[in-house]
């Protein structure tokens, strides 16, 4: 039996848009992949970009410029249960929530709700994000805390 894809599973934008994308984050926070590399090893490396730019070309990430200085460059995340969540610019405040979670998963986690401003429970909740969608979350994260 084959299974059809769903349109959710269909690309909305193109690899190589996709890709731009992507790269307007990398250099929005002036980080080089080459960075990545050497800190997450080059496999760990090609698998975020690789979640990431698929990621994007479903339109599970967006990104954007908010008029509201607090706000700043926004990382979008849209769920497959029709749950957005706008993780805004990385800062101090985010950054400092984050080293109070014990263990790695645990500072992903409060650094994301911060970021959002909903707490790490709100990430936490089976409601909010399950499993592919919880793991791009935490992919987000990865990028943040490099």
């Amino acid at each position: 039996m084959e299974i059809e894809p769903s349109e959710k599973d269909e690309p909305k934008i193109s690899d190589e848009s996709a890709k731009e994308i992507f790269q307007r984050i990398l250099d929005y926070y002036d980080i080089v992949f080459q960075d990545i590399v050497s800190d997450q090893g080059k496999n760990g490396a090609e698998t975020l970009r690789n979640k990431f730019i698929r990621a994007i070309m479903k339109g599970k990430i967006e990104t954007n410029m908010s008029d509201d200085p607090d706000k700043g460059f926004q990382i979008i995340q849209n769920s497959s249960t029709g749950i957005t969540i706008a993780y805004n610019e990385y800062n101090a405040v985010a950054a400092e929530q984050g080293d109070r979670g014990k263990g790695q998963s645990s500072a992903q986690y409060e650094l994301l709700g911060s970021l959002c401003g909903k707490g790490s429970d709100y990430i936490k909740s089976k409601k909010n994000l399950r499993g592919p969608d919880l793991k791009l979350a935490e992919y987000i994260a990865v990028l943040f805390l490099l």
